[in-house]
């Protein structure tokens, strides 16, 4: 049993929150004296040196735990996931760009082993839920007392946007603190807060306007319901039932989705394009086809060839709008195989903490669905630039998770 008299410190709690703000770029609006920033001008504005600074700030507390870090550190599918984005730098077609992000993401790894090496579960996901309630609250009251900052301009005009760059970065963000919120209210210390967090979280996700937001929480939301579920049947033949039962519901919900994409389109909002999705996704697998055992290396593709799509206006392309897509493209086959047995890995421990007699724990179960989910249109499976990656490798395996 770890030792639960560890107590998680302001270093750890402040570097956790600052890593969250970093990771999903909350809070840079600030440096822009003229209000909310349109997409054109975010590049030019996460170039500011001081911005840059802040955001690596979480780094520093990791060096203060290297001890808690070796104890953690052994052979296992993330630490080759790790390690194969670092070695994607001897073939990358753009060296300079894969070696900055592959440090990126191993800091950041080791930034997660320093969490988990010094915190238990529960304190673990009391400080997550903590900085869903600060960001999301913040955000919210940002844009009702100072909108021009808080509201979204341009193409997005009149969506919420909070302390965020982008209204879909608030929707989804918003969306993953709903999904918090749900995993601990049945947990008595927090459940004022998680009731406070799924309140703020909801008004979130539909004031951003993200319907990629939406419907990935409530997709989500269905396969982890199911799942644990099923799961907790001890009878071998009546989880084998329910598990034909839940995959029939499934594809039955996504014919009658099929059948009523229109309606659903102009439900929300959505162009029958996905914003531009359908015309990247084929530059992407065209990408993939010219390299496809080892991938152009970590970040590369998109960096070094300067396609665009014209989706209403101009817009460079700064990944594949596919998590699956990206990976073929970063690492190829060889490292998709990789992040299949990392995935694995992590559902199967997950699943089994969620559905656990004593002490269950549905959390690492969640996120890592909610992530899986929103990968079919986002990008954020193994990058260092989304606080997504960090809450899925912050939970142990399956040895750890039982302690």
């Amino acid at each position: 049993m770890r030792d639960r008299a560890l107590a998680p410190g302001w270093t750890l709690f402040a570097a956790i929150l600052l890593a969250i703000a970093a990771q999903l770029q909350a809070g840079f609006w600030i440096f822009n004296s003229d209000g909310a920033l349109d997409e054109a001008s975010n590049d030019a504005l996460n170039r500011q040196l001081f911005v840059s600074m802040l955001a690596y700030a979480w780094i520093v507390p990791t060096m203060l735990y290297w001890r808690e870090i070796k104890s953690q550190i052994r052979f296992s599918s993330e630490i080759l996931l790790v390690l194969a984005t670092l070695l994607s730098i001897a073939w990358s077609i753009s060296p300079p760009e894969t070696l900055r992000e592959a440090i990126k993401l191993l800091l950041f790894y080791l930034f997660a082993l320093a969490v988990r090496g010094r915190l238990d579960r529960e304190i673990i996901q009391r400080v997550i839920l903590c900085s869903s309630a600060i960001i999301v609250g913040v955000s919210l009251a940002v844009a009702v007392a100072f909108p021009n900052y808080g509201v979204s301009i341009g193409s997005n005009a009149g969506s919420w946007q909070g302390i965020f760059i982008h209204k879909n970065q608030f929707g989804m963000f918003c969306a993953l603190s709903l999904i918090v919120g749900l995993c601990t209210l049945s947990e008595r210390k927090s459940a004022k807060l998680s009731l406070l967090v799924i309140g703020l979280s909801l008004a979130g996700v539909l004031l951003s306007n993200s319907g990629n937001a939406l419907v990935t929480v409530i997709v989500a939301i269905w396969i982890c319901a199911c799942s644990i579920f099923i799961r907790r049947r001890r009878r071998g033949a009546d989880r084998a039932l329910l598990w034909i039962l839940f995959f029939a519901a499934t594809i039955f919900l996504l014919f009658a989705a099929s059948v009523a994409v229109d309606l659903i389109f102009d439900h929300l909002q959505k162009d029958r394009t996905l914003t531009g999705r359908t015309a990247i996704w084929p530059q992407a697998i065209a990408g993939f086809r010219e390299s496809p055992l080892l991938g152009h290396g970590l970040s590369a593709f998109w960096k070094e060839n300067s396609y665009y799509v014209n989706a209403g206006e101009a817009y460079i392309i700064p990944h594949a709008h596919n998590g699956y897509l990206d990976i073929l493209l970063d690492l190829g086959l060889f490292g998709s195989v990789i992040f299949i047995a990392f995935a694995t890995s992590k559902f199967r421990s997950g699943l089994k903490m969620a559905s656990a007699g004593r002490n269950p724990s549905s959390l690492p179960f969640a996120v890592l669905i909610f992530v899986l989910v929103a990968n079919f249109a986002t990008s954020s499976l193994i990058s260092p630039n989304y606080y997504f990656f960090l809450l899925v490798i912050l939970h142990p395996n399956r040895r750890f998770a039982e302690s």
